[in-house]
């Protein structure tokens, strides 16, 4: 009891019944952009155009099978596909869905053929971007 003769009245409900803590010291830091670069958006003109690559594979020794790739360019280009990269990830069912005409066989060499190419021409381009930069560093 105070000395004064009448108890402390109630303190309020408290909910959390400790102060919330404060934010970390450190926590501005924390927005800072990382040091590496910002990667680069493929550049899609480094890939074939559908019609000139299905044609090549019609008239080179891929073509030696007669799978006649060139004939199904216009679905393709109904569809929007110009560059072969945008055939990337696409699946044997997915090309039949878009060519139903295309056989099985066909459209799995065309995928085969198309992802064997995209590799090797990303392989190079970055083989060409690690010597630009070489480069450019020391001229």
């Amino acid at each position: 009891m105070p000395p004064f003769g009448i108890p402390f009245p109630y303190q309020p409900y408290q909910w959390p019944p400790y102060h919330t803590p404060a934010p970390h010291p450190r926590a501005r830091y924390d927005n800072i952009p990382s040091s590496y670069p910002i990667e680069e958006a493929e550049d899609v003109t480094l890939f074939p155009r559908l019609k000139n690559y299905l044609q090549e594979l019609d008239d080179g020794p891929r073509g030696q099978d007669g799978h006649e790739f060139a004939q199904f360019l216009p679905e393709f280009e109904r569809e929007k596909y110009i560059h072969i990269v945008d055939l990337e990830g696409m699946t044997v069912k997915d090309v039949k869905d878009l060519v139903p005409d295309m056989a099985q066989s066909t459209a799995s060499k065309l995928l085969g053929y198309v992802t064997s190419n995209i590799k090797v021409i990303r392989k190079k381009d970055t083989k060409e971007r690690k010597r630009a930069r070489k480069h450019s560093r020391f001229t």
